[in-house]
């Protein structure tokens, strides 16, 4: 059987005989062979017959690969259309968004045939109580033979995250979404319906660790330190004129095409826009302010990548900066929409080719990708030319290279020329703040400000 690293071991340890579990074992400590190794042994001792796997769409090749790296003979399916596939010993993967089409139709078949030991990874993707995805979750979760939640962070927003992930766990939790909110979140904002903070979040951590094994790379592992700074850039003229205009009065005319939103608080992402060159008009097409060779934050990232020595990670928020800088690079670029071969083939172009630059969309880039280089040329800088509100984003985005196999500290960088641009990574801080209150992680991170 598979060797396992002292933390897996630990989690394998304290998870042993609990047929609910979560491993939050924060990227990087090897939550994947973790869940392999455990289901192997129930299979073995005839416990379970089969092993599902819940993941984002991007982390189903991850799941493939590390089946195959680590020996395991596995029969693999991806969304079967049908139980007749499924035979023990069967490994089902579906991506979330499957969950509710029709692949989704044949899981309460399959639980009434075999018994399943159910992995959900990355599982804030299931933190909406609301949603679609979560109530067809509720209708089959009590036939899970097994059922393990794996996170590095299941808390991105608010303790609001954690209800339904422990509700799935069985914690000692309100049966009501809202009950829970009443004693974990403090509410402020408009009409007091906005979570700002944390309310009992000892009594909230005591919790967790019930029902789950927390872990950090800083308690567990010897990996070099994050490093945080920012570059600042200065608009043009033209960028200026777009942006004050955006920002007095929410509109702005563009190649002779007005642009506008119609409430405050869209204002916000064209004024993000502005500094990357370009502005979404109201079909949702990019409208150039400039060339993007022109485009100021262009050149501090150019600035960066000659003065570093080695490879560099960019992501981008929006799809035309993504396209942008990936033909101004010629690099290997992560897009959404891309096919699982076509993200391993430029995984395997950026990490043993000889292409300094890697361009990643957040949205498709942000899950199980390992981006560490070769010896000649390692990845340990890690720039971000735009940054979204999603702090699952970025710190998933963050763990790309800094993970097993990593040497050196790795540097981050925000680029920043506008009030916007210091906002959102203000409320990045404040939610991480927010997350590592309640999850307990309590080492002190030295960020961007």
């Amino acid at each position: 059987m598979t060797t396992l690293f002292p933390v897996q071991q630990t989690a394998y340890d304290r998870a042993k005989g609990k047929r609910r579990y979560g491993y939050f074992l924060e990227m990087g400590l090897g939550k994947t062979l973790l869940a392999l190794h455990e289901f192997e042994g129930l299979l073995n001792d005839g416990d379970v017959d089969i092993m599902m796997i819940f993941c984002p769409n991007s982390l189903i090749s991850t799941w493939k690969s590390e089946i195959e790296k680590h020996g395991y003979k596995f029969n693999i399916l991806t969304k079967p259309d049908s139980h007749r596939q499924v035979e023990r010993g069967s490994v089902i993967l579906y991506n979330y968004e499957s969950i509710i089409a029709s692949p989704g139709k044949q899981i309460a078949n399959i639980l009434t045939i075999h018994r399943a030991y159910a992995v959900f990874d990355e599982s804030v993707q299931i933190k909406n109580h609301k949603a679609a995805r979560w109530k067809l979750i509720e209708k089959w979760q009590h036939m899970l033979t097994y059922a393990r939640l794996l996170s590095g962070r299941p808390t991105v927003q608010s303790p609001m995250d954690l209800w339904t992930q422990l509700t799935m766990l069985r914690g000692a939790v309100s049966k009501s979404p809202y009950a829970f909110r009443n004693t974990y979140c403090r509410m402020g904002g408009w009409m007091n319906k906005q979570v700002i903070g944390t309310m009992n979040p000892d009594q909230l951590t005591k919790i967790v660790n019930e029902v789950a094994f927390v872990a950090t790379k800083k308690q567990w592992t010897d990996l070099p330190e994050k490093l945080y700074t920012d570059r600042t850039y200065e608009m043009t003229m033209l960028q200026k004129h777009a942006y004050d205009k955006m920002f007095r009065d929410m509109i702005v005319e563009i190649q002779s095409r007005p642009i506008s939103v119609q409430q405050a608080v869209h204002k916000y992402s064209k004024l993000q826009q502005v500094g990357s060159g370009f502005m979404f008009d109201e079909t949702g097409e990019a409208v150039p302010i400039m060339n993007f060779d022109g485009v100021p934050k262009l050149k501090v990232l150019e600035e960066i990548l000659e003065e570093t020595d080695g490879k560099v990670i960019v992501f981008a928020h929006y799809r035309p900066s993504v396209e942008a800088l990936s033909k101004h690079f010629k690099c290997p670029t992560i897009r959404g929409g891309m096919k699982e071969e076509e993200i391993k083939n430029v995984i395997e172009e950026f990490n043993n080719g000889d292409h300094q630059v890697f361009v990643g969309q957040l949205a498709a880039a942000k899950y199980g990708l390992t981006l560490l280089g070769h010896p000649g040329m390692p990845c340990h800088t890690t720039v971000y030319f735009e940054n979204s509100y999603s702090l699952d984003a970025r710190i998933q985005s963050e763990d790309r290279n800094h993970r097993h196999g990593q040497k050196n500290s790795v540097l981050y960088i925000d680029l920043m020329g506008t009030a916007v641009e210091r906002k959102i990574v203000r409320a990045l801080q404040h939610k991480d703040d927010i997350s590592r209150l309640v999850m307990g992680m309590n080492e002190e991170v030295q960020h961007a400000a």
